[in-house]
């Protein structure tokens, strides 16, 4: 059925922008088709390779250590500010970085033909090492939306207990058997 409907094969695709099928697993190819009647009038292409997995290591680790940076920068600034009061460094680093990989992880993917890469980079790489809070908030977030409320609700209860559990006996842990 090559080139019935709407939909056209991946071989056929990799031939319009001349590479072989087996290509299109290492190569983003992004394709604007407009049809004129049912008959295909004009196919233009972008191909763009992805980035190796030393590159994307390479960049993972420099975008990981600019996140620390900023993370220790801010947290020290207002260590500095507001001494011996609730940690706000640490409430102002989740709330800024919340903000800020909502607003990258939705203007990225209008940014083709580098966003997976940007994505990985800036999200997983510098706001990782900023703070996981964002991850995990943005991640609530999206199975809210896709109308998983419950499983939302659950995966926020669950990793907030587990996690202030988790403090708590490795304090314990530590204090009780292996500080001596």
């Amino acid at each position: 059925m090559p080139g019935t409907g709407p939909f056209l094969e991946s071989g056929e695709i990799a031939r319009s922008v001349g590479v072989s099928p087996g290509v299109l697993d290492k190569t983003r190819i992004r394709a604007t088709i407009r049809l004129d009647g049912g008959r295909l009038t004009s196919l233009s292409t972008f191909r763009g390779t992805e980035m190796s997995t030393w590159t994307q290591i390479s960049l993972l680790f420099l975008a990981g250590g600019l996140g620390t940076l900023s993370r220790f920068g801010m947290g020290s600034l207002f260590s500095s500010v507001f001494p011996n009061s609730v940690p706000w460094g640490t409430a102002v680093i989740n709330v800024v970085g919340c903000f800020c990989f909502g607003l990258i992880a939705e203007l990225l993917p209008l940014q083709e033909p580098w966003s997976a890469q940007a994505r990985l980079v800036i999200l997983t790489g510098f706001f990782g090492a900023f703070t996981t809070f964002s991850t995990y908030m943005y991640e609530m977030h999206a199975l809210s939306s896709n109308g998983s409320v419950l499983y939302a609700l659950a995966g926020f209860l669950v990793q907030n207990v587990l996690g202030f559990c988790g403090i708590l006996l490795g304090v314990l842990l530590a204090r009780n058997c292996l500080i001596s």
